[in-house]
């Protein structure tokens, strides 16, 4: 008899753990994957927060154009300082431009990190530049571009995409 009830317990143990074994495979990746930046670029005319932007210029030839606070800015939502990767991903057209530059400015309008390209063979993440976002924080973005001699009355998009760390 005892020999019995300890084979039920010794079998309920196996079938206890085979169950927790199968509800940790299932559901660990189903909670632990994802996440979400802390830090945003923030549409100013309406506060939306968006991952990744589409800037659109028209750009003259030989012509220098200063849009001193893009459309968007960069926020930190979060609650610590995280180190901010920021990229130009793609352009619709890199002929028009015959320089093209990113600053982002502190709230003072000192600058925190600059990406510039002539040609846009620097493009994507493995040329972003970096710096520290502090907590609860917005940046302006301030693009600096010059039309190619080609450029006619032209336009072009370049989006440009974040990534964060801790």
């Amino acid at each position: 008899m005892k020999k019995l009830r300890y084979a039920a317990l010794l079998s309920l143990f196996a079938f206890v753990t085979a169950v927790a074994a199968v509800v940790i495979y299932y559901e660990l990746p189903m909670t632990m994957t994802g996440s979400t930046l802390d830090v945003k670029f923030h549409k100013w005319n309406d506060g939306t927060l968006w991952n990744t932007v589409s800037m659109s210029y028209n750009i003259y030839a030989d012509a220098w154009v200063v849009d001193r606070n893009a459309t968007y800015g960069i926020k930190n939502i979060g609650i610590a300082s995280k180190t901010v990767f920021l990229w130009v991903e793609s352009v619709t057209d890199s002929s028009k431009f015959a320089n093209y530059t990113v600053r982002i400015l502190g709230a003072s309008g000192s600058e925190m990190c600059k990406w510039t390209t002539t040609d846009f063979a620097n493009v994507g993440e493995g040329n972003a530049v970096s710096w520290t976002a502090n907590p609860n924080t917005v940046y302006t973005i301030y693009v600096l571009y010059k039309g190619s001699s080609t450029a006619g009355s032209d336009s072009s998009t370049v989006n440009l995409k974040l990534k964060t760390q801790a």
